[in-house]
């Protein structure tokens, strides 16, 4: 969470560097546009370093989202796969080689369906997913029904709260012992979710998640995201998103904490 934290001045600094980038020339009226039926972006990023060592990283993401006068749907999926080559030295022999090991290898997705029933109350369904090969989580997925409440609701500027039960499935591989555990659980979601369009052409948006199993509350999982888009053309934009997963209870050998940070390039269709 600190370094998640750590990262948030940065992005704001860049929405910010984006927005006066991006705002019109004083004086100029903005025209507006229609927004589409559907609002669909597509996103990639690829980062390569060699040398002494040789680092390899690839994400890509997609995400749209549709808005009726009483209905939401929004769905979206993230990946990634990296390696790094490493020295390895021969305890024998004392020879050194080089050795090609994955360092990133996951994919995440969800899904969530919103009915108004007034301007700013809803009920929701979300469901999520996850694969997380390096931190040896096989799949954990969650569904989650509950009620949602807009506490701002304006052209530029929204703040939601969501509260409800949820169930999690979880497949966690025991990599020492060669062990697969299966568990599966009922527990609470509290969920929030911010956003700002600084200008015509920047957002910033900032999201969390807690979830805590009803039996044991000490059992949980927090999510977190932080991102920033700014527009580079009218199609293309650039994207940087910090995520912070904690797991209270994770694989056996991995660590509670899985923090990311994604940047690429983003394709608005």
């Amino acid at each position: 969470m600190s370094r998640l934290l750590a990262f948030t001045p940065g992005l704001l600094l860049a929405a910010a560097g984006g927005a006066f980038a991006a705002d019109a020339p004083p004086g100029t009226a903005a025209k507006p546009e229609e927004k589409p039926k559907w609002q669909t972006s597509a996103g990639l990023g690829f980062a390569y370093s060699s040398g002494n060592t040789e680092n390899m990283l690839v994400t890509a993401n997609i995400e749209t989202l549709r808005k009726w006068e009483k209905n939401e749907i929004m769905l979206g999926v993230t990946g990634g796969y990296g390696e790094s080559e490493v020295k390895v030295t021969d305890s024998v022999t004392g020879d050194t080689d080089k050795e090609t090991q994955k360092n990133t290898d996951f994919i995440k997705g969800f899904g969530q369906y919103n009915r108004l029933f007034t301007e700013r109350l809803y009920g929701y369904f979300r469901a999520d997913a996850l694969h997380d090969d390096i931190a040896n989580v096989m799949y954990r997925v969650t569904l989650s029904p509950g009620a949602g409440y807009y506490f701002i609701k304006q052209e530029r500027m929204t703040l939601s709260g969501e509260l409800g039960p949820s169930y999690v499935f979880e497949r966690l591989h025991d990599e020492a012992n060669g062990t697969y555990n299966n568990d599966d659980y009922a527990a609470l979601r509290v969920s929030e979710r911010f956003e700002y369009k600084i200008s015509d052409r920047a957002r910033l948006w900032q999201f969390a998640e807690y979830l805590p199993a009803f039996e044991d509350f000490s059992n949980y999982t927090l999510n977190v995201e932080v991102g920033v888009e700014a527009d580079l053309t009218k199609k293309l934009a650039m994207r940087v998103v910090a995520q912070d997963t904690y797991r209270s209870e994770p694989a056996p050998g991995s660590e509670e904490n899985d923090f990311k940070l994604l940047a690429g390039l983003t394709y608005k269709f």
